[in-house]
């Protein structure tokens, strides 16, 4: 059985909407710099650290901060917007008898309801953590639950960490280039694979797997 695994926010979803209003929020609550939507794009090229030291974001403070972020995110949800493709793409992958699931840090609350209302179905498992940069131990956790080789398995996500949390537990990674970090960041983090267009995934999916 081969896995297909997404990230949420900024593969399968665009929420930079719900997400901008929802560290706004926060930001009056914690005291770090808020965020103007069209400054977005222009900080795409920066690692997490970097943009965190920008807006004088405390890291250490995470655990506290996210819970709040997401659920004014949940009350947002209708500025969250499905990827183009992504409806297809998702259905041709079950169509062809791969098991999808999601690992995110975003809330399961939010990725459920999401899907809900866009009638997005056929995920067979959403798995999150509060921690951004937990995604090896999920994977890894995941694995063992369903006791899946790592050549049986592929992620796709958007950022660098996800590249990184991938090459911890061996898992092969496919970087997208059009989320929420920048092409040179995910080509010097080496991904396994590099696309610019969804269009171009069934292909590099069925590939692999044939490879593996």
């Amino acid at each position: 059985m081969k896995y297909i695994v997404f990230d949420f926010d900024g593969t399968l979803v665009d929420s930079t909407k719900a997400l901008v209003h929802a560290w706004n929020v926060a930001a009056k609550k914690f005291h770090f710099t808020p965020l103007r939507l069209e400054d977005v794009p222009s900080l795409l090229k920066y690692t997490i650290k970097e943009r965190a030291a920008m807006y004088n974001f405390p890291l250490f403070k995470l655990p506290i901060i996210m819970p709040g972020i997401y659920k004014i995110y949940r009350e947002q949800m209708a500025l969250v917007t499905v990827k183009e493709g992504v409806r297809e793409t998702i259905e041709h992958f079950i169509h062809e008898g791969y098991q999808v699931a999601v690992i995110s840090s975003n809330k399961r609350t939010n990725i459920e309801a999401f899907f809900k209302q866009h009638h997005i179905e056929g995920i067979e498992e959403i798995l999150t953590s509060s921690k951004i940069f937990g995604k090896d131990s999920m994977l890894k956790k995941f694995m063992k639950e369903q006791n899946i080789p790592t050549q049986s398995m592929l992620y796709i996500g958007d950022e660098m960490r996800d590249i990184e949390a991938c090459h911890k537990v061996n898992v092969p990674v496919v970087a997208l280039s059009w989320g929420y970090d920048a092409e040179p960041l995910l080509v010097a983090a080496k991904p396994t694979y590099l696309i610019k267009h969804i269009d171009d995934l069934p292909q590099i999916v069925a590939q692999h797997f044939q490879m593996n």
